[in-house]
C-alpha cells in the first residue's frame, strides 16, 4: 500500500500543526474541546487544520487478524519496530480524557493486546523476546488490585481494556491469578439488564453494544 496503511483516527485532533502553533495545547480543557471538535467535524476539516495521516499499530494488529479477524497482510515487521522501550505499543497521537492524558506512542493495554494478538495469531512463538517483553509490561505494569489499567501512569479502570490484557496475558503465559481476578472482577460488574458499563468512574458509566460486545467477545 502506497501511503504504508497510514490514516487518520477520531481522537487524534491533537497532532494537528494550527492547534500545536496556537499554544491552547499546554491547557486540559483546551484539548478536550479540540478534540471533540476534530471528532465531530466534516472530514474536510481535517485538511484544513493540518492533521497528518499516521500508522496506527492497533489498525496493523487489525490487519494482522488480531480480534478473531482475517489476516490481510504481514504486518510483523512494522509491528516490532513499533514497539515502545517498555514492551508495549500505543497509538500515534497524544490524546485527551476526561480521566487521563496521553502521550504520542504511549503504550497501553488495548494498543498492545491488539498487538500481542495479532503476532500470535500470525504464528510467533510466545517465547519470542518481544511478545515475552510485552506479556512483562501487561503483567508488571498495567496489574493493579484486581484489574489491568488502560496505562501504567493511572489507575482508571475500563472494563474491556482490563479484561483485553487479561485475555494476552493467559494466552501468554496460561492460567494465572491475575487473569482470574480480572475476569472475575469482570462477571461482577455486569449490570441487571446483562450490559457492561464503560468504566467504574462516575463519567465512564454509560453503557454502549461496542464495549459490551468486546468483553462478550472476550469472555
Amino acid at each position: 500500500v502506497a501511503d504504508g496503511f497510514a490514516g487518520a483516527d477520531p481522537f487524534d485532533g491533537l497532532e494537528s500543526a494550527v492547534f500545536r502553533a496556537s499554544g491552547l495545547g499546554r491547557f486540559r480543557l483546551a484539548r478536550l474541546a479540540w478534540l471533540q471538535t476534530i471528532k465531530r467535524g466534516q472530514a474536510g476539516l481535517r485538511k484544513v487544520v493540518r492533521i497528518p495521516p499516521m500508522v496506527n499499530p492497533k489498525t496493523l494488529a487489525l490487519l494482522g487478524g488480531a480480534a478473531q479477524g482475517v489476516v490481510l497482510c504481514d504486518v510483523r515487521g512494522r509491528l516490532l519496530e513499533l514497539q515502545n522501550p517498555d514492551g508495549g505499543w500505543g497509538y500515534p497521537f497524544e490524546w485527551q480524557a476526561r480521566a487521563f492524558y496521553a502521550t504520542r506512542h504511549q503504550s497501553n493495554a488495548i494498543v498492545t493486546s491488539f498487538v500481542v494478538d495479532a503476532l500470535l495469531q500470525s504464528g510467533m512463538q510466545k517465547d519470542h523476546p518481544a511478545l515475552v517483553h510485552a506479556a512483562g509490561f501487561v503483567e508488571g505494569k498495567l496489574w493493579r488490585d484486581g484489574y489491568f489499567a488502560y496505562f501504567d501512569h493511572s489507575n482508571v479502570e475500563i472494563h474491556n481494556a482490563s479484561l483485553w490484557a487479561a485475555f494476552v496475558l493467559y494466552r501468554m503465559i496460561g492460567p494465572n491469578d491475575k487473569t482470574t481476578q480480572a475476569v472475575e472482577r469482570i462477571i461482577a460488574a455486569q449490570k441487571a439488564d446483562g450490559s457492561w458499563a464503560y468504566g467504574t468512574r462516575s463519567h465512564h458509566r454509560f453503557v454502549d453494544g461496542f464495549h459490551t460486545g468486546y468483553v462478550l467477545d472476550l469472555l
